[in-house]
């Protein structure tokens, strides 16, 4: 790949992630981003990710802040129906880092939070119980 087709975008995922898998050895992540520090006027950005790349993503949600790297791809094609060429300019994600957190996975990251101290409550409750004597125990033991 040329080293001029590269870049970076930081921005918020502003659609729902949409996955496909078209045939049994690919998988397909869409979403679209909105830069950050961008005009109201500015549209958000369809950004594509592959496979793994696309797999790693799935984890984010809409709202989530993060720096894609991509590459750019030209697709070309001929219409099923008119027969007639298409192209498309793609933005394939090479990688991606979520910066911060949205109301989306604010909310799962609070739950999930949520459930580990209570299973590590119960935990405690549990070793608490077994380390401790019980009262008939101790009874006996101050009554011999």
């Amino acid at each position: 790949m040329s080293t001029c087709n590269h870049g970076t975008i930081t921005g918020r995922i502003v659609s729902d992630l949409v996955v496909r898998e078209p045939s049994d050895s690919l998988t397909v992540t869409s979403f679209r981003i909105k830069p950050a520090d961008s005009m109201d006027t500015i549209s958000a950005i369809p950004i594509i990710a592959y496979n793994g790349t696309g797999k790693s993503i799935q984890r984010y949600n809409k709202g989530d802040t993060i720096t894609v790297s991509f590459h750019l791809m030209y697709n070309t094609w001929k219409d099923k129906n008119t027969n007639e060429p298409r192209a498309k300019l793609e933005v394939v994600a090479n990688d991606a880092l979520r910066l911060k957190l949205g109301k989306i996975s604010a909310s799962i990251k609070a739950e999930e939070t949520r459930a580990l101290s209570n299973n590590e409550a119960l935990e405690t409750q549990a070793i608490e119980k077994i380390a401790s004597p019980s009262k008939e125990l101790v009874r006996h033991a101050v009554n011999s």
